[in-house]
């Protein structure tokens, strides 16, 4: 089972908001089991004594400012009849 709790985020354990504060407050394990909330995969820390595998690093955000608008490629798709640029 650690295998597959190493890539996959969201376990029982990690989706139950009970058992997290039961880690945190009840059983003071360190790092607690942290509550799984979807796109903040980076927050989970690992301790594999409790059974919490998964790590990840959190992804750099992109920089839009250094491509054209989404809004300007469809505008002038949509003038052009839906041909690309």
């Amino acid at each position: 089972i650690p295998d597959i709790a190493e890539r996959f985020p969201c376990s029982w354990f990690s989706s139950n908001p009970v058992h997290c504060l039961r880690s945190k407050h009840i059983y003071e394990h360190s790092p607690p089991c942290d509550y799984y909330i979807a796109g903040k995969e980076h927050t989970l820390r690992r301790n594999p004594e409790i059974g919490c595998y998964f790590t990840a690093s959190k992804e750099e955000a992109e920089d839009y400012s250094k491509s054209p608008s989404i809004i300007a490629t469809l505008s002038m798709m949509s003038r052009r009849g839906g041909e690309e640029p």
